[in-house]
């Protein structure tokens, strides 16, 4: 039982994390992190930079929960999360647990 309730966390805390890297690519793509400062000349490492920040600090909060929560399973905790958040990225125009979303992924 303990493992299904690990399951079940993981997989919670995977489409938080999915939904906050979605909008973190989305608010890069609409080029308001970092406002101040407009990167004329080389636009790509502008919007690429964007992304590493947006999904970096969406990236803590999973961490944090999962190191709060199951400090002694984290690293599978984690490698649940990385695994289904794969799956839901690759999976974004399609059925959400379908298996070719790692292929879609990659």
């Amino acid at each position: 039982m303990n493992y299904l309730k690990l399951i079940l966390l993981s997989m919670c805390i995977a489409t938080c994390y999915y939904a906050l890297t979605i909008s973190a690519i989305g608010i890069a793509a609409a080029g308001k992190i970092f406002w101040w400062f407009q990167w004329k000349d080389n636009f790509d490492f502008y919007h690429i930079s964007q992304n590493f920040v947006g999904i970096g600090l969406a990236a803590l909060i999973p961490a944090f929960l999962v190191h709060s929560y199951e400090p002694s399973k984290k690293w599978l905790s984690i490698s649940i999360v990385i695994l289904a958040s794969m799956l839901f990225h690759g999976n974004i125009n399609y059925i959400p647990l379908d298996p070719n979303g790692f292929v879609r992924f990659f």
